[in-house]
């Protein structure tokens, strides 16, 4: 059986911060779509960013209300260094 692997890292930088909207289009139109598989995204943003994204709400919703707990991981860094180790950290448990 061919296994698929899915990680992701943004690089978001350079955009200042992911204002509401994207965030909505984001939990809306895009995490939904990997429901069922297993899925790790890793954000890199600046501290100004991350101040201004309502990050408890994203992840309570990827848990909770998207059903997607223990499938869907999505973490947020400041080094990208750090973001590419977590993504790339975890050995053949995270297979789908």
């Amino acid at each position: 059986m061919r296994k698929q692997l899915f990680r992701v890292l943004f690089d978001v930088r350079k955009r200042n911060f992911i204002n509401l909207s994207d965030q909505n289009w984001l939990l809306r139109e895009i995490i939904p779509r990997f429901k069922g598989k297993k899925v790790r995204f890793a954000y890199v943003e600046t501290v100004k960013g991350l101040e201004m994204m309502d990050t408890f709400r994203i992840q309570y919703a990827v848990k909770h209300l998207l059903l997607l707990e223990g499938k869907f991981e999505l973490e947020l860094f400041i080094n990208p260094e750090e973001a590419l180790q977590w993504l790339l950290g975890h050995g053949d448990d995270f297979y789908i």
